[in-house]
């Protein structure tokens, strides 16, 4: 029996582990890549790299991600010791290894088996490689602390445990994750309202107040460290402005059509990974088994848990633009869902070698999808040619920018990614460094500060894609024409770089 037990717990280790190392090496970050980092990756990567350097976020630094977000690529950036790449993979590597840590806990907290526990996780590998994108976005860290969340109330409504370290711990990652962006917190707000009603309809009082207290604490610690942190620096105002407020009207931009058509994108995406099947499977196995369950609070997890997909999808799809990392945040009550389905049908099935042939069966439904995700997003990440940290226009530009300033000079990249700032080891003259993704026509506040830094502090060298610099007709959508407008009075082409696709523009007033 013991070396049986074994046996499950070793094959259930490679499960993991396969995961683990496809997902790992699918980040541009990692020691073997040969892509440079995405957009998002790099302009968080610059915030990390600008803290370490006396920049302080918001007020030198605008974006609308939150504070904690940062404070993990601050960090990154300095165990990186000058290789931003190797910091923010380590980091990256650490944070996701708790992740699979989490949702095996949980998978195993409903099964108390561990190969459908890896089974589950496993099986979502293809769309978690989609997903992920190459790493280094805002939902991969929170999808560590989602993963331990969601742990915690599994436990606490599966053992009817009420450890006080548990309920503070949930109101920890319930801050950390709303100060990495406010609409990720389906999972609180879902299960503290199921603890609030069940309280309340058991009029178990104390036992509610004790929650209330201790989940509220962990969030109180969390904001009043960021509270403080902010005084400190003095970014308070700012950081409300673009965490929250504008978050918000960057959430309300979209239109009832894009939504719609975002929601659609998000459905052919889940059909096409097989995540659609499982889905539908898993409510057809309630719905015919949900009678049958005596335990009661397995029933009330099993409903939390649906109302919990679908509030979760809701904020997926809210923004209405359909960017696969948004599904990050899917990823736990999926593999939860996927875990009970499992588990039901195991329990159906009484010979072991039918089990065993059932596991192999739901193990190949997804090969396909997954077979290819793995090739475009982690061999095609180590494998692809030529090597951008060698041989790519942002490597030349930034070797060019690093030979002809100082450290003290400043730079800017026009709506491109950040790459170039941190190869070059140069910073933006303006806050502004890579624009967020609005509409500055609807922002004339935010355009005017653009324009006012620069005409006041103009940057020693400008990257712009050379189709955007000579535009006929350009607008301020994305301050295109305010830009073009000031640079071909003050800036001439250096020729090395003029039939590039990204052209470099230098200061002719120097």
């Amino acid at each position: 029996m013991k070396i049986r037990n074994l046996l499950k717990w070793f094959f259930a280790s490679i499960l993991i582990a396969t995961n683990y190392i496809f997902i790992i090496f699918s980040f541009r970050s990692n020691p073997l890549s040969n892509i440079l980092n995405g957009h998002d990756s790099s302009m968080f990567m610059y915030f990390g790299k600008g803290m370490n350097h006396g920049l302080i976020p918001y007020n030198d630094m605008f974006d609308h991600k939150g504070i904690v977000l940062f404070w993990i690529q601050q960090f990154a950036n300095f165990i990186g010791q000058g290789n931003d790449s190797l910091g923010i993979w380590i980091v990256e590597s650490i944070f996701y290894a708790l992740t699979l840590l989490f949702l095996f806990k949980t998978a195993y907290l409903l099964s108390k088996n561990p190969i459908i526990s890896s089974l589950s996780i496993l099986l979502l590998t293809g769309p978690e490689l989609v997903a992920l994108d190459s790493g280094n976005y805002s939902e991969e860290f929170a999808l560590t602390f989602i993963s331990l969340a969601l742990y915690l109330f599994t436990k606490l409504i599966l053992r009817n445990k009420n450890n006080v370290i548990d309920l503070i711990l949930i109101g920890i990652t319930g801050g950390l994750t709303f100060f990495i962006r406010s609409n990720m917190i389906a999972l609180w707000i879902v299960f503290c309202l199921y603890l609030l009603i069940k309280g309340l309809i058991d009029k178990n009082y104390k036992n509610l107040i004790r929650q209330i207290i201790y989940i509220f604490l962990g969030g109180l610690v969390v904001c009043l460290f960021v509270v403080l942190y902010s005084i400190l620096v003095g970014n308070l105002s700012e950081m409300i402005y673009q965490t929250w407020t504008l978050n918000i009207t960057y959430s309300q931009a979209s239109t009832p059509f894009e939504e719609w058509q975002t929601t659609k994108s998000f459905f052919n995406f889940m059909s096409n990974s097989g995540i659609w099947t499982f889905l539908t499977l898993f409510i057809l196995y309630l719905l015919i088994r949900f009678n049958r369950i005596n335990n009661r609070r397995f029933k009330e997890y099993y409903i939390c848990l649906l109302i919990y997909l679908i509030i979760n999808f809701i904020t997926v799809i809210l923004s209405g633009r359909y960017y696969t990392h948004y599904f990050i945040t899917m990823f736990p009550p999926i593999i939860v869902a996927v875990c009970i389905l499992i588990n039901g049908i195991s329990t159906l099935i009484s010979k072991k070698h039918i089990k065993i042939l059932a596991y192999l069966t739901i193990l190949l439904l997804p090969y396909n999808y997954a077979y290819q995700a793995i090739q475009q997003h982690t061999f095609h990440v180590i494998t692809a040619t030529p090597n951008q940290y060698f041989n790519s226009l942002d490597v030349e530009q930034a070797a060019y920018i690093k030979s002809h300033t100082k450290e003290s000079d400043r730079i800017y990249v026009h709506c491109l990614q950040a790459n170039i700032y941190l190869l070059s080891n140069r910073f933006s003259f303006s806050r502004f460094f890579v624009l967020p993704s609005l509409d500055y026509r609807d922002y004339p506040n935010l355009r005017q500060e653009f324009t006012n830094d620069l005409a006041q502090k103009p940057p020693k060298y400008i990257v712009i894609r050379k189709m955007t610099f000579e535009q006929d007709n350009p607008n301020n959508f994305k301050i295109d024409k305010s830009l073009i407008n000031f640079t071909k009075k003050n800036y001439i082409v250096v020729p090395k770089f003029k039939n590039s696709e990204n052209i470099l523009l230098k200061y002719n007033g120097y």
